[in-house]
């Protein structure tokens, strides 16, 4: 997966233990997303691979109680 999308990446992190985790991405540009995505979706590494779209909060952390 990585020799596919890294020239397109400005970073990226396999977090975790194993077990199918998560691939972490940073894109270069939108562009450089938008081409990632074609790549992953055309070539998917096994057929239970899948994007999850997240988000960078510019909040900082935050800390709620219930």
């Amino acid at each position: 997966i990585i020799d596919r999308i890294k020239d397109y990446t400005l970073g990226y992190k396999l977090p975790g233990a194993g077990g199918g985790g998560y691939l972490y991405m940073v894109a270069k540009d939108v562009e450089a997303a938008a081409r990632i995505k074609e790549i992953l979706t055309n070539n998917p590494p096994n057929a239970r691979a899948r994007f999850v779209r997240m988000d960078l909060s510019n909040k900082g952390l935050q800390i709620s109680r219930s």
